[in-house]
């Protein structure tokens, strides 16, 4: 039996639902498509852009500034020397002790120069003892961190010279090429020079030469017009002027 077009629209449109049944009910649905929202996207997160700082790029042929560890005095800036060291913070510093050695004068005593730092310590602190072994743990931290700064300064001073060795070494190369190239732009101009000296040379005696080709043409010209107005020793006979009948109007006149 054929379907009609009605039977076949109301077929394909009651097959595009989802039929579920329910106590015997049938219960129609809208396709899953229809159904289920869309899912919202998330906003996406705003993300940070970091810049990165520039690279500061040193020049090797710049000389380590070894002079910003000493003080207009010639001595040593201790803050400059010891940076980055972490020393302990004490009543009596090692620098304080040298200076009361350096005070005293010279051929003291050994107890004399005891006494001198006892009274020393004494200004800012009672316990002795504990003072001593303080300036002496003070003393042998600053020795560590100045041989650092000093093994530092060393390698910056090698580092430095190498660079300035190899500058040295790539400027002498390039002088010893400019000087190949002095001695070969010399060597063609000599021999520019030399050429264009003889051309002159050889172009003076064409001009030369062609004044004298002038003046041996106009003189050729001028003994061609002189022969051509005199008649030939033959023709300057009687005899032969009558055999030829040259005169014979003069003649008759």
């Amino acid at each position: 039996m054929t379907m009609g077009i009605g039977a076949k629209l109301r077929q394909a449109i009651t097959s595009s639902f989802i039929e579920v049944r329910m106590d015997d009910a049938e219960v129609q649905i809208a396709p899953a498509s229809v159904l289920v929202p869309k899912p919202e996207l998330a906003p996406k997160p705003e993300v940070a852009v970091v810049v990165p700082e520039p690279v500061l790029k040193i020049d090797p042929l710049t000389p380590p500034d070894l002079n910003a560890a000493l003080r207009t005095d010639g001595s040593l800036n201790d803050d400059v020397v010891y940076r980055g060291a972490i020393l302990a913070q004490v009543p009596f510093t090692a620098e304080q002790a040298i200076d009361v050695l350096v005070e005293l004068p010279s051929g003291v005593t050994s107890r004399r120069r005891c006494q001198a730092m006892q009274e020393a310590i004494a200004v800012v602190t009672d316990d002795l003892s504990n003072a001593g072994h303080l300036v002496v743990s003070d003393a042998a931290q600053k020795m560590v961190s100045l041989n650092l700064h000093l093994n530092r300064s060393r390698e910056e001073l090698k580092s430095f010279r190498r660079h300035v060795a190899e500058e040295m070494d790539r400027l002498h190369e390039q002088l010893n090429r400019l000087r190949i190239l002095v001695d070969e732009t010399n060597a063609n101009y000599n021999a520019l020079d030399e050429a264009g000296r003889e051309r002159v040379d050889n172009l003076t005696g064409v001009i030369a030469f062609f004044d004298e080709f002038q003046a041996y043409l106009r003189s050729e010209e001028s003994a061609a017009e002189g022969s051509s107005a005199e008649l030939p020793a033959y023709l300057r006979d009687d005899t032969a002027r009558k055999l030829l009948g040259m005169g014979q109007e003069k003649d008759a006149a």
